[in-house]
């Protein structure tokens, strides 16, 4: 954030391939991956299913922690960081 003036807009939670390593990471404008936006490198057993992972990261909500993944193809995906502050944001102020 302090690289994108302190704003979540335009910053995309997303996995890759880094250093031959399944990685989630922080990109901004659709970047790639790279090791100064690098969060944390998914175990074995998870980089397996990268959008399981990122599926349960974003899908936080109470009741929502067992959901179901979305099954989609191709990588690399992206996330609205500021999407996904807001729709939480929403639901707990009740609308």
């Amino acid at each position: 954030m302090a690289n994108n003036g302190g704003r979540l807009s335009n910053l995309d939670l997303t996995t890759e391939q880094l250093n031959g390593l399944t990685v989630v990471c922080v990109v901004n404008q659709q970047s790639t991956c790279r090791d100064d936006n690098l969060l944390f490198t998914l175990s074995q057993k998870n980089a397996a299913t990268p959008r399981t992972v990122i599926k349960r990261i974003t899908d936080f909500s109470p009741g929502k922690a067992d959901a179901q993944p979305v099954e989609e193809s191709g990588l690399p995906q992206y996330f609205s960081l500021q999407d996904l502050v807001d729709r939480h944001l929403l639901l707990e102020e009740g609308f």
